[in-house]
């Protein structure tokens, strides 16, 4: 599999456009901000670790592990309940990371 490691948005775009590249990891600084968009050719694939902040759109799929815990608004005709701790929506938009309590993690 062929990767590379890119640390800013001209180097993500330029990556993105090489279809020999199967795997994007991402080691930017904590102040920059990265856009990740579809041109309509499929769709992506984001692990995002430690402290990084995702916004997902549309029907993306937002999978949160270990300790995390996410801050999300959903339409509410949309969402539907599985069980008394959980429940699903299609459509998400991610806020923010949170802790055990749901206060804002600070980066």
């Amino acid at each position: 599999m062929s990767q590379i490691t890119v640390h800013n948005q001209s180097e993500l775009d330029a990556a993105l456009a090489r279809e020999d590249i199967k795997k994007i990891i991402i080691n930017s600084p904590a102040d920059v901000w990265l856009t990740l968009g579809s041109n309509g050719a499929g769709s992506s694939r984001v692990v995002a670790r430690d402290s990084s902040h995702v916004v997902a759109w549309g029907l993306s799929r937002v999978v949160a592990r270990e300790s995390s815990r996410i801050e999300v608004t959903a339409p509410v005709n949309s969402i539907r309940p599985i069980d008394p701790t959980k429940c699903k929506s299609p459509t998400v938009h991610v806020l923010r990371e949170v802790d055990i309590d749901g206060e804002p993690v600070q980066a």
